[in-house]
């Protein structure tokens, strides 16, 4: 089974669980937009292979808890929502790496009822990083990492063709 695979099995479980909020709620499919669809990380706005990014990484705290934040995921919010190409959607997954090992770390000794305050703690911090993320430039580091992904990805196609 694919992460895909796992993904969509959990989504189904939670529609099930905890309702489909598109059948009793407007939400907004920020796909179906077409005003101004580019990335939204400064000095990329790219309009290719655009995806819906939780700011506070509403997946990862649904399966942590998903009586508080499942439906919330599902809903899709646009205050709770950016638009980023799949570059720089992994990249904001990496920066997120280490604020997530820390609030582990420091929950694998918490009660139930605190892990849901420290939760929700770093949710409201990953927030914070992911709305500084979008507004500042490319660091050195994240320029090469694109520049290498997109040279993998190329290679990956070209190989494709020959086949």
């Amino acid at each position: 089974m694919t992460r895909r695979d796992e993904w969509e099995e959990q989504i189904e479980k939670w529609k099930h669980e905890y309702g489909d909020p598109s059948e009793d709620l407007k939400t907004v499919d920020l796909k179906r937009i077409q005003l101004n669809k580019v990335c939204a990380k400064r000095n990329c706005r790219s309009k290719h292979n655009l995806s819906r990014h939780h700011k506070g990484h509403e997946y990862l705290f649904a399966c942590l808890l998903p009586h508080v934040h499942a439906r919330r995921y599902l809903e899709f919010r646009p205050d709770d929502c950016t638009l980023l190409c799949d570059l720089c959607h992994r990249l904001i997954h990496h920066v997120y790496l280490q604020p997530i090992r820390k609030m582990h770390r420091e929950a694998a000794y918490l009660s139930d009822k605190q892990k849901t305050k420290l939760y929700e703690g770093y949710r409201q911090d990953l927030i914070t990083i992911c709305e500084y993320w979008v507004t500042r430039p490319f660091t050195t580091w994240e320029s090469n990492v694109r520049a290498l992904w997109k040279e993998k990805k190329r290679r990956r196609k070209k190989k494709a063709k020959k086949k």
